[in-house]
């Protein structure tokens, strides 16, 4: 009898796992590979060509008649491929050559029965002791991994709600927080809409009062030149006064001379009273103007968006 179940399905004629094991007619079970192996055996050292041939199972039993197509007519043994594939899955203990029937639910190493006796024997240090309450064998780790998932899956739908509910809140707070940021850029807008507005406005005003100021200066530039003239046109009239006394300096004795004199001294005086009085007229006109063009200003009042107040500026011509 096999001491385990390692032993179970090792093949006594290779001595490694079985490879599709098959069952001789005594109920051995042997790799097919290996049956095939001891069917050449014997009949290579045959001296004639056989058909069949007598093999003998390696456990000594009745020797059994077969062909080589025979032998793959031997029953499988299904249960062993099963075990076998499990332990490929699971591996051997390289410490102890059997299989790995157990299992540590927390990191998951597997480990076979001896290691386990190994752990809780009383000389095992304490770390060892503790670590034993982790280690299940297969099927109970199943079913406390099957328990502790389902466990797992409930508390994380109720972390899934929570974080669902909190990006809700978040994406409300947002929506919210935005609106009011559209509706500070609205306020804004609208302000400096306003501030450009009134500057165009403003603008518009001051190129009118401009545009008006313009025919005053050409009026004024009117006043200069007639006041220029009529003050050349005066200073000529001075310069022949001297002029025509001096010509005309005859004794008062001679009456019948003086005549000349006195006609030419009141057609100059005349003129000269003419002049005087226009240009009196060009200036009385001038005052009664209130010399609007020298008072005449422009004012410009802005709205400054950085203080906050109004500033005013005047340009006043004169």
């Amino acid at each position: 009898m096999p001491n385990s179940i390692l032993e179970s399905v090792t093949c006594q004629i290779c001595l490694t796992m079985m490879e599709d094991p098959r069952a001789l007619p005594c109920g051995h079970v042997f790799c097919l590979k290996c049956v095939h192996a001891l069917y050449d055996n014997i009949a290579r050292h045959s001296r004639i060509p056989l058909e069949a041939v007598d093999i003998q199972c390696p456990n000594r039993c009745t020797p059994i008649k077969v062909t080589k197509e025979g032998i793959d007519s031997f029953a499988k043994i299904f249960i062993l491929n099963s075990i076998i594939d499990s332990i490929n899955q699971t591996g051997v203990c390289q410490t102890h050559n059997d299989i790995m029937g157990f299992i540590d639910i927390t990191n998951g190493k597997l480990s076979c029965a001896d290691c386990l006796a190994a752990k809780i024997r009383p000389e095992a240090p304490s770390s060892d002791h503790e670590s034993v309450k982790s280690i299940q064998s297969f099927a109970v780790a199943r079913d406390t991994l099957k328990s502790s998932l389902t466990d797992l899956i409930t508390r994380s739908k109720d972390t899934i709600a929570k974080l669902e509910e909190g990006v809700k809140a978040l994406k409300q707070g947002i929506d919210e927080e935005q609106k009011k940021l559209n509706a500070v850029e609205k306020e804004i807008n609208t302000i400096f809409d306003n501030i450009q507005r009134k500057l165009e406005d403003k603008r518009r005003k001051i190129q009118n009062d401009l545009a008006n100021g313009i025919p005053q200066l050409t009026a004024a530039r009117n006043y200069v030149s007639k006041l220029a003239a009529m003050s050349q046109c005066l200073q000529g009239a001075v310069s022949q006064v001297p002029e025509f006394l001096a010509a005309n300096n005859i004794p008062t004795a001679h009456q019948a001379s003086l005549v000349p004199f006195l006609r030419s001294g009141v057609h100059l005086q005349t003129v000269f009273t003419r002049k005087n009085n226009t240009a009196l007229n060009i200036l009385k006109s001038l005052h009664s103007d209130a010399l609007s063009w020298r008072h005449y200003q422009i004012s410009v009042q802005y709205y400054d968006v950085f203080s906050t107040s109004f500033c005013t500026f005047k340009v006043i011509y004169g």
